[in-house]
């Protein structure tokens, strides 16, 4: 998490480290590390550092945490924590070098009064592991009127950057884009889900689907939900959309949830809640959720799209 006083302003970046009695209703002493700092020239304050979620359970005791320049750059820092995290914990850095990404800008939006959206920075959106590599997301500049969804991957030992891929079409603008991964371990499958929009696209949510990483086009894109509407609501002057994305694996079913903002109307925000499925036959006890026909029924209580 990120440190700030009551006046205003950023300074430091904090991981805590939570003791397992927690979890199991005791107490405990856990540790934090703060006033994190790049390993970089001038050694400037981390950022937006993000955990790293395995996507299984079984592995080491490592946990591993991501971080990436807020304006643009080609480095992102691994930060990498092991040791008893009830006693003596410790936490090791190391940079990157990674494909060059850069600050998106403001996305476009339709409508003659209708103000750019801000997609806010370049910094690390959330990060995914896997099998001795982290997978992250975040905006990245691609042309005056397009941005696109950048995600890397980078291996935890020698902190090379084994693929990277930026998605973009041309006059569009994809934003607050989160990661996660399904399917086989060894070579997992990449889920990313956003909001996008354009001059002729009012925000909307989307999930990119990557069966095979080392493929752009691999995959399905599926348009989750429609914006309708133009949004301009300002906060300080910005018109701020939220980075209130979200993704993530369903151990028990092998499934994605994915959690999208959009425009229903002029000046409103809403999230639209998503399951995907990932390479297997989703298990009966999985399916229950949907099949007892309360969601299909009626949009209030559960999105009736199901890719």
């Amino acid at each position: 998490g990120q440190s700030f006083p009551w006046a205003g302003g950023f300074t430091s970046s904090l991981i805590f480290s939570i003791p397992a009695t927690i979890f199991s209703g005791g107490s405990g002493v856990g540790f934090y590390f703060f006033d994190l700092r790049w390993n970089e020239t001038g050694n400037p304050l981390v950022f937006d550092i993000q955990p790293a979620i395995p996507h299984s359970i079984a592995g080491g005791e490592e946990t591993f945490f991501v971080n990436t320049f807020t304006s643009s750059g080609n480095k992102a820092c691994i930060w990498q924590l092991t040791g008893p995290r009830d006693s003596a914990p410790i936490l090791v850095r190391n940079s990157a070098t990674v494909q060059a990404y850069a600050e998106p800008g403001l996305a476009s939006q339709p409508g003659a009064v209708a103000d750019d959206i801000e997609m806010f920075y370049a910094g690390v959106q959330n990060a995914a592991y896997s099998q001795r590599k982290v997978y992250f997301a975040l905006n990245d500049f691609v042309a005056a009127d397009t941005s696109g969804f950048y995600v890397s991957k980078v291996d935890v030992d020698t902190r090379v950057e084994n693929r990277n891929i930026t998605y973009a079409t041309g006059g569009t603008d994809y934003y607050y884009p989160n990661v996660s991964l399904c399917g086989n371990s060894l070579d997992p499958e990449v889920g990313v889900a956003m909001s996008w929009s354009s001059n002729t696209q009012y925000a909307s949510g989307a999930i990119k689907y990557y069966q095979d990483f080392t493929v752009d086009s691999s995959g399905d894109f599926w348009g989750m939900v429609s914006g309708t509407a133009t949004y301009n609501r300002y906060y300080n002057g910005r018109n701020r959309w939220g980075d209130y994305m979200g993704i993530h694996r369903d151990w028990s079913c092998n499934t994605l949830w994915s959690v999208v903002e959009f425009a229903p109307a002029l000046n409103v925000w809403r999230t639209e809640i998503s399951e995907v499925q990932c390479d297997t036959a989703l298990p009966q006890a999985c399916r229950l959720i949907f099949d007892d026909g309360f969601e299909r029924g009626n949009r209030q209580n559960w999105s009736s799209s199901v890719p």
